[in-house]
Formats: structure tokens, sequence, C-alpha cells
């Protein structure tokens, strides 16, 4: 299994969960996630690689996430296959929704 696969797979699981509509394509290589914007349908594009090297967030970046996001969690493998979870579903707190109104003002989804 390539570097990252299962990481890759855990954040692709979440934008699916996330966005309403959005699906794999091209073979699981790229997510594709339906919005509107002035009045068009458009579809963003989200494909995923795993770093090479691991930098840290003031190493030259232009703009980091927020202090308030958690650190990645690590993904769960058995057998080379991503395990499976019990997971029950939990209501946003405040902050949560405050992150992701900010985050999609900042990509103009809003």
């Amino acid at each position: 299994m390539a570097k990252g696969a299962v990481a890759k797979q855990t954040v692709f699981e979440t934008i699916l969960k996330t966005f309403e509509g959005s699906f794999m394509y091209n073979n699981g290589k790229e997510c594709r996630i339906p919005i509107e914007e002035n009045g068009d349908i458009l579809q963003i594009k989200v494909t995923l690689t795993a770093a090479k090297d691991i930098v840290d967030a003031s190493e030259g970046s232009t703009s980091a996430a927020p202090a308030s996001f958690p650190a990645p969690k690590k993904a769960s493998v058995e057998n080379g296959i991503p395990a499976q979870h019990n997971t029950q579903m939990v209501e946003p707190t405040e902050e949560e929704k405050q992150n992701i109104e900010s985050l999609m003002a900042a990509l103009g989804l809003n």
C-alpha cells in the first residue's frame, strides 16, 4: 500500500461526509464537490498527496490554519485495511461552527 493511502482515504471520507453531493471520481483519485457560485453549479476537484517532508506550519507558510484546529489523528490500520470505528453522531460546538464559517468565507464559499 502506498505511503499515506490510509490517511488520504480518511481525509476523503471526511470530505464526503462534510459536503453534501460530493463524490469520488477518476478511480478514487479525486473527490468532486458540487457547489453553487453566482447561480452556476461548479465542481471543486480535490486531490491529495502525502507530503514527502514534514514541516512546521511556521516554516514559510503564508496562511496557517487557526490554532484552534486540532492536530490530525493517526489513521488506524488492521492488516493493511483501514479499521472500522463505531461512531456516534454529535452536534458541532459553536466554536466548530464558527471555524467552518471562517473557512468557508476564506474559500469564498458563503
